[in-house]
């Protein structure tokens, strides 16, 4: 997490789009950066292994929503009984 305290920072918050994952090659290493400029005012910056981590997690939070009766008929998906 890299907080917008200087100007140039509140510059790259203002010029990234909020609330998504944008990717972008620097000094030849893929980073990956999120602005979140409502709650923290920040970005979170990472590489390869953060952006790993990151999709683990929403994998892990999509299948506990599956998981937790999201269906609206209330049976299992796959057309199972």
């Amino acid at each position: 997490m890299v907080l917008a305290d200087t100007p140039e920072r509140q510059n790259d918050l203002r010029s990234t789009p909020p609330h998504r994952i944008v990717s972008r090659t620097q000094n030849g290493n893929i980073e990956y950066t999120y602005a979140d400029p409502d709650k923290c005012r920040c970005l979170y910056v990472g590489g390869d292994k953060e952006y790993s981590e990151y999709e683990a997690l929403r994998v892990q939070k999509e299948i506990a929503q599956r998981a937790g009766g999201s269906s609206p008929s209330g049976g299992a998906r796959g057309g199972a009984p």
